[in-house]
């Protein structure tokens, strides 16, 4: 073993005492909002324009964010052309599904269209800067580190479906917003007439607009 390095022994013991536990667990929600069409964007234009267009909208992303707060310890991930945003069940301080509309709505003021998730789910979050990863290992840059999440996994899997499978055929659920059915019932909404469900990775997800 290593000089430094905690033993598994040890770990065990941080893991069993509550007080000293490097990770909570906690119910979150996760919102991903993505730029759908970028890959037709990026193979219609020259190399040195799409770029350009990148950085505008992470701009536009990042002003959104600051000028219209999610809640209190919220957490992104930021993708170039999708950002991913995760806060702490009771932790927002607004309408979960009123702020992703508005978020949709201020990228398509700039010409994007958007495919947003609403997720819900157990996540584990660091309560102490040693049970982060470092920021650089060896020769690699770190660009984040979230603990396991539950909504995360939800929306990369929807993510995955929204668009055209070329091999199979298969259409994509296209732009729009959706949201998973245990999302809805930690929000403690219903729906008058719920949709057809789709399903991603065992989640059962609504389509609530375009």
């Amino acid at each position: 073993m290593e000089h430094g390095q905690p033993s598994v022994e040890h770990a065990c013991e941080q893991d069993g005492d509550d007080d000293d536990a490097l990770l909570a667990d906690e119910n979150a929600f996760g919102i991903w909002v993505s730029w759908f069409d970028a890959e037709e964007v990026e193979y219609a234009q020259s190399a040195d324009k799409f770029p350009p267009r990148i950085v505008v909208f992470r701009s536009a992303v990042a002003d959104f964010l600051e000028r219209e707060p999610l809640g209190d310890g919220v957490r992104a991930l930021d993708w170039g052309t999708a950002v991913y945003v995760e806060v702490g069940d009771g932790d927002q301080t607004t309408d979960l599904l009123a702020w992703v509309r508005r978020f949709r709505g201020y990228l398509q003021e700039g010409g994007w269209e958007t495919f947003a998730v609403v997720a819900h789910g157990g996540c584990w979050v660091a309560k102490k800067p040693e049970s982060r990863m470092l920021e650089r290992v060896g020769n690699v840059y770190v660009l984040a580190s979230f603990g396991p999440s539950e909504p995360y996994r939800k929306v990369m899997a929807a993510d995955v479906l929204a668009h055209d499978d070329d091999d199979s055929g298969e259409p994509g659920w296209g732009v729009g917003l959706f949201v998973d059915v245990d999302a809805l019932d930690a929000m403690g909404r219903k729906l008058k007439n719920a949709p057809t469900p789709m399903w991603a990775s065992g989640a059962r997800f609504y389509r609530l607009g375009s």
